[in-house]
């Protein structure tokens, strides 16, 4: 199916460039990026290192809207045979643009899509009405005239199918880590100043969502002498957390971390915790079952429903009393841990570069035969 496909992606993610590279294999595939990063990402990030088409379209902000305003004259200047749109309220109005282009050329538009539950995550109330304006419009819109849909897992389809999406053009799994991207080398404990300790591992950025400060309320109700809980990541919480975490010898913040550092911390964990209040998909959750660590995640986790099965707990997101219980029986039983950690490694063996790539193909061959039937 060499079919040349235009994408639109909202940033340059390290974690989507293997998957955009894989797909170049089968497509001529255009990708466009509407900015390099956020001011809050730190990723080391080499394009050069992948050979897809790519362009970091020029953009101007307005407030948190990107607008990339070369875009029309690209879409324009080059035809294309099926149009894909990811991205989020930040991005509206490129996205708009792809689906005016889409429709006015009569070639088949993709919607690909993590939402999970509106907008009720948002913390100020102008992002709040933003991302409410921006459900209207793509549910009124967007979802009855796209062709297919792609979705990150099971909660984002659910999602759109109580938007009045027909479940069977919605197709699921394009939040996967490439293997590539694991780090192989394993590190031990035993080299380390944890060497007689029980990790209790959160990896990510600090933001209010991602519901850190109950697992650090959590843990000061732990009492297991051997435990400690490492923190990695940075972010505009930092200060707040730190200061909730003043007076507790055993919890550790250790900076950002990326590359082997980061593997690090995961090779010599014990317990990985995702305690977010609301996250489309946490993709350090797949990067920490690749080590074959049991997991607690919370129900707002996007990912809990696919990922957790056997191998940790889901726990209700804001309840601290709930993870301290779920902290303390993988911390009270050695086999229990053993046993989650090797089921771990079992299940995220499905969620690689080829099940992304399915998602894909089955959106995009769904989108042609739909427009095919119309156009007979």
């Amino acid at each position: 199916m060499n079919k040349k496909i235009f994408l639109l992606h909202n940033m340059v993610s390290p974690y989507r460039l293997p998957l955009f590279e894989k797909l170049s294999e089968k497509f001529d595939l255009d990708v466009k990026f509407c900015k390099s990063m956020t001011k809050d990402r730190l990723w080391s990030i080499k394009l050069e290192d992948y050979s897809f088409k790519n362009e970091i379209l020029k953009s101007v902000s307005i407030g948190p809207l990107v607008i990339n305003y070369s875009l029309p004259f690209k879409l324009l200047s080059n035809k294309y045979e099926v149009y894909i749109v990811g991205g989020g309220v930040e991005t509206i109005f490129s996205g708009f643009i792809v689906f005016l282009i889409a429709k006015l050329f009569e070639k088949p538009f993709i919607l690909w899509s993590g939402e999970i539950n509106g907008y009720e995550c948002e913390s100020s109330i102008f992002r709040k009405v933003m991302r409410r304006c921006y459900h209207i419009f793509k549910k009124k819109l967007l979802y009855p005239l796209a062709d297919s849909f792609i979705a990150y897992g099971v909660k984002a389809k659910e999602f759109l199918i109580k938007d009045g999406v027909p479940h069977y053009k919605i197709f699921v799994g394009t939040q996967v880590i490439s293997e590539d991207m694991v780090d192989k080398m394993w590190f031990s404990k035993s080299e380390t100043e944890f060497k007689d300790k029980k990790i209790i591992l959160y990896l990510g950025y600090f933001y209010k969502r991602k519901g850190i400060k109950y697992l650090i309320k959590a843990f000061k109700k732990i009492h297991f002498k051997d435990a400690v809980l490492v923190i990695a990541g940075s972010g505009e919480e930092e200060n707040n957390l730190k200061s909730l975490a003043r007076g507790i010898k055993n919890i550790y913040f250790v900076g950002y971390v990326e590359g082997e550092k980061k593997f690090k911390y995961y090779s010599i964990a014990d317990i990985f915790v995702h305690p977010t209040l609301h996250d489309p998909w946490a993709n350090t959750v797949n990067e920490a079952m690749y080590f074959g660590l049991p997991i607690i995640a919370t129900n707002k986790d996007g990912c809990s429903r696919e990922l957790i099965n056997g191998n940790g707990f889901v726990v209700e997101a804001g309840d601290e009393d709930e993870l301290k219980c779920a902290i303390e029986k993988l911390l009270n039983d050695d086999e229990l841990r053993r046993r989650m950690g090797i089921r771990s490694k079992e299940i995220i063996k499905k969620y690689n570069l080829d099940y992304a790539v399915g998602a894909f193909l089955n959106a995009i061959r769904l989108a042609l035969e739909a427009k095919s039937k119309m156009k007979k």
